[in-house]
């Protein structure tokens, strides 16, 4: 009985002498009386079971300090404060980015590992979100792809004819996605993201076949829709995890050979560029 009076004792003497809050980085609570503000360090004084003790933190450690914070209410004593929703973060991230293909049977399949190459590697991307409350936002990104591949003594066959052909082709892809995002809250700062975007795409695609050279370009706007796993582990960066999907195919593309010349080619059907893309993504966020 003694013990249980000794520690109601010192627990209320404790709230009575704390009248101010700091919140951590890591949303610890620290009921004290706040000595200063200086420097680097944030002195305080906290009541504990030995008596008075003056400590310190530091300020990189503070995420926010409430002065004059303590009520006798148990409700006002053991909330804390949420996080300010920041209405501004810059993302930057690496991700590998798939064709996302179907093939037929009968292809050629050193044709279809020479597409497959093309199609296939790593991107990055930057992106811009601004938040109008927890849980929705507008967001502009920025994609870059860029692969190549090589194939030689390559076969085809046209009209009765048989050409031999040394290929080596180098894809890049500049894609634009303005968008709208919605965050689900999970627990403590994880949200689940479910985003939609309006993608351009800005395709080049240089060719060497034998000794002649040329470039095809286009540009095309489709379709991006995503989900990703966010969580934030300071007041300053985040992490997170993105699955996204482009919908796309270029049905007009430019042709420029070696002496500078252009033509415009329609395509259809089957012979449309598809740059449909999965793209799987690490970001790191700064708020």
């Amino acid at each position: 009985m003694k013990k249980l009076i000794l520690i109601l004792f010192v627990f209320i003497s404790n709230n009575l002498f704390s009248q101010d809050l700091i919140i951590t980085t890591t949303n610890d609570s620290i009921n004290c009386k706040i000595i200063s503000q200086e420097g680097t360090f944030t002195l305080y004084k906290i009541n504990t079971a030995s008596g008075q003790q003056s400590r310190a933190i530091k300020n990189t450690s503070v995420l926010k300090v409430q002065q004059n914070y303590f009520n006798l209410s148990i409700t006002n004593i053991n909330s804390i404060p949420k996080k300010p929703v920041k209405e501004t973060s810059f993302n930057a991230g690496i991700g590998y980015t798939m064709l996302f293909k179907t093939f037929d049977a009968d292809d050629d399949p050193d044709f279809k590992e020479f597409y497959r190459d093309l199609s296939n590697a790593i991107s990055f991307h930057a992106e811009i979100q601004h938040s109008f409350n927890e849980k929705i936002g507008l967001s502009i990104r920025y994609d870059y792809f860029k692969s190549s591949a090589e194939m030689n003594d390559y076969k085809y066959v046209y009209q009765f004819q048989t050409y031999y052909m040394d290929i080596l082709e180098e894809v890049s892809i500049h894609t634009l996605s303005p968008g709208l995002y919605y965050k689900i809250p999970l627990i403590d700062d994880m949200n689940i993201k479910l985003f939609g975007a309006y993608d351009h795409n800005f395709y080049d695609d240089a060719v060497k076949i034998n000794s002649t050279t040329f470039d095809v370009f286009g540009n095309k706007s489709g379709l991006a829709l995503g989900i990703g796993y966010e969580n934030i582990i300071s007041k300053n960066i985040g992490l997170s995890f993105q699955i996204k999907y482009r919908a796309s195919k270029l049905n007009k593309v430019t042709s420029v050979n070696g002496s500078g010349s252009g033509t415009d080619i329609e395509l259809y059907g089957l012979d449309r560029i598809n740059i449909n893309r999965l793209t799987l993504g690490l970001n790191i966020s700064l708020r």
